[in-house]
Parts: structure tokens; C-alpha cells; sequence
């Protein structure tokens, strides 16, 4: 009597404790989805600033008057650079993100990629216009402080996520930094 009395509280016990592990890992990954969630939202600030800038870019002409392309590129320049700074200033901000969090970051990042590279095969198609309008050395300027604050934003990025995923985070990152690194000389 005692042996089947044991058995059907074990199988209690285990029918009990189930659903509060189900429970447990449901939580554990909505936790992982809200401590990446500022993160994503920038990574999507910085990838729209650079669609803006190569939206900026497709307007501007051989006839495009000199100042108002340098002032377009100026303004969309200047929003990408402190896209990047609030990026890492909330990254820096956010609590620890964990391994179920930290996959949320592969689509974002790679559109944030994508969007650097456009723009920088964008920027060095207008090079014959930026150079004949006299801001060359303007547009390598931009792209260093932005090449600067890329890398501060991939290294709080890199300071939240577990140890496991962060060497694969700088791979994914540094397509960005060689972009921009193309950039800068192509405009030196």
C-alpha cells in the first residue's frame, strides 16, 4: 500500500511541477526578449538613419547645387552619428541580455550590415559629385567619428551578452567596421 501510494504522489508531484517548469521557461525567455528589446530598438534607429542618408544620396545630382548636397549629407551624417551614440548610451543602460535575447539580435544587425554597406556604395558612387562640390575630406570626417562610434556601440553590445555568443557578435560586427573602413579610403 505504502509502494503505490508513493508512486501516485511522485506521479502527482511530476504532473505538478511540469507545468511551473513550462512556466519557468516561458519567463526565462520573455525576460530575454524585454533586456534585448532597447538594444533592437536602436540597432533599428541607426539602420533607419542610414536609409535616410542614402535616400539623401539618390537625390543629389551633378546639378545638385554644392551647398544644399553638403548640407543634406551634413544633417543625415549627423543623425547617424547620434543615432550611434544613443544606440550605446541605451545599450550601455540595459540589464545583462541572455542567450534567448541575444538571438534576437541576428535580423536587426543584419539589416544594420546591409544598410552600411548601401551607403557606403552609395556615397562612393557620388564620390566624382562630393569631390567636384569640395567635401571630400568632410565625408571621410563623418565616416571616421562614425566608424568610432560603430565600434563603442558593437563593444557595449558585446559587454551584455553571455561570453558564449560574443566572439560571434564581433564577426557579424565587423562587416560593419570594413564597410565603413572602405569608405574612409575611398574618401582619403
Amino acid at each position: 500500500m505504502h509502494f503505490s501510494s508513493l508512486i501516485t504522489f511522485a506521479l502527482l508531484g511530476a504532473a505538478w511541477a511540469a507545468p511551473s517548469q513550462a512556466i519557468t521557461e516561458i519567463t526565462e525567455i520573455d525576460n530575454g526578449l524585454q533586456q534585448v528589446a532597447p538594444v533592437l530598438a536602436a540597432l533599428g534607429d541607426v539602420t533607419a538613419k542610414l536609409q535616410d542618408l542614402q535616400s539623401a544620396l539618390a537625390g543629389i545630382t551633378e546639378s545638385s547645387p554644392a551647398a544644399t548636397a553638403k548640407a543634406a549629407l551634413d544633417a543625415k551624417s549627423k543623425a547617424i552619428e547620434d543615432a550611434l551614440d544613443k544606440a550605446a548610451k541605451d545599450t550601455t543602460a540595459a540589464q545583462a541580455i541572455p542567450l534567448t535575447g541575444a538571438l534576437q539580435l541576428q535580423g536587426p544587425s543584419g539589416k544594420l550590415v546591409t544598410a552600411t554597406k548601401d551607403v557606403i556604395n552609395a556615397l562612393i558612387a557620388k564620390k566624382p559629385i562630393i569631390e567636384k562640390a569640395g567635401f571630400k575630406a568632410d565625408v571621410k570626417g563623418s565616416l571616421t567619428r562614425q566608424k568610432a562610434k560603430s565600434d563603442a556601440l558593437v563593444k557595449a553590445i558585446q559587454g551584455k551578452l553571455p561570453a558564449a555568443v560574443q566572439s560571434l557578435v564581433a564577426s557579424a560586427t565587423k562587416d560593419v567596421g570594413d564597410a565603413l573602413e572602405k569608405g574612409i579610403a575611398a574618401f582619403s
